[in-house]
């Protein structure tokens, strides 16, 4: 699956995280009833998609976005694609809810986007309304030049065939040493060994971060994968596409997770995702 990347310039100029603005963005099922969408009939799914504030920032408020598909039905669900929202999974087991949170700094886009969650290789599908940042889940945001920017958190459930469910979770900060900006990235698990790309874009000093995509980091619990990268160049603000597999390199999912990254990185090509299956029926 091929992503379209639009790319609007940013300029960080102090960069030091402040606590006040450090939020984790979680999956709660709470949100103000006008900033959330809920559908399906249970037959097999329901699906709601949720935001709401965590932090106010000198840029502006940071929201958490939730993402959930819930199979209630008493067998599973394949080929779960829900584009609107940026969530694809390789199946979803019987009675079960999976959910994606990402925290995204910068205004909603208005009116909300439409489009179809298909399931069962696109041949069935529902009709859903989603909340989404103003410019798409995988682009540049907003400049940030008035300091200081938030820990940003993304988290990502997949499941496992015959182990249940990874949850994984993504962390991205960074801060300024003199005209150097010091990144740091964190990906922790807490269920079964998974292989994660994550698709930050890779500037000067990023090929250290190890973020390959024919070799995915392998995260599994108790071994949390954690990076810090130096670099002179510009900074930015992006959601960046994220792939998770199993060991042997068997696609299970994809999604999304903020990141801080540099202006002057370029994303990288996935590996073993299958194409967009065909819109189903509503």
């Amino acid at each position: 699956m091929r992503y379209a990347v639009a790319v609007t310039v940013l300029v960080m100029c102090f960069l030091a995280p402040s606590v006040e603005t450090q939020s984790a963005c979680d999956c709660t099922g709470k949100a103000p009833v006008q900033d959330r969408r809920d559908g399906g009939d249970g037959r097999p799914l329901r699906w709601s998609s949720l935001m709401r504030q965590i932090a106010s920032t000198p840029e502006g408020p940071l929201y958490c976005y939730e993402r959930q598909v819930d199979n209630r039905s008493d067998r599973e669900v394949t080929d779960v694609y829900w584009p609107a929202a940026d969530f694809r999974r390789a199946w979803i087991d019987k009675m079960t809810p999976i959910c994606d949170p990402v925290s995204i700094l910068g205004p909603v886009k208005q009116p909300d986007p439409m489009g179809p969650l298909s399931y069962n290789t696109g041949t069935n599908s529902y009709a859903t309304t989603v909340r989404a940042p103003s410019t798409g889940w995988q682009q540049l945001v907003m400049m940030l030049d008035k300091g200081p920017a938030p820990v940003l958190t993304s988290r990502m459930q997949v499941p496992v065939r015959g182990a249940g469910a990874a949850t994984i979770a993504f962390t991205s900060s960074v801060r300024r040493e003199g005209a150097t900006a010091v990144f740091h990235f964190e990906i922790a698990n807490n269920g079964p060994d998974v292989r994660v790309f994550w698709n930050v874009p890779i500037g000067e000093g990023f090929a250290a971060l190890e973020f390959v995509p024919a070799a995915p980091q392998t995260v599994g619990a108790g071994r949390p994968f954690a990076r810090d990268i130096r670099s002179t160049e510009p900074v930015a603000f992006a959601v960046a596409d994220v792939h998770v597999y199993s060991r042997e390199m068997v696609w299970l999912g994809s999604g999304v997770a903020s990141a801080y990254v540099s202006l002057k990185g370029t994303r990288q090509t996935p590996i073993n995702v299958p194409p967009s299956p065909p819109r189903g029926r509503g």
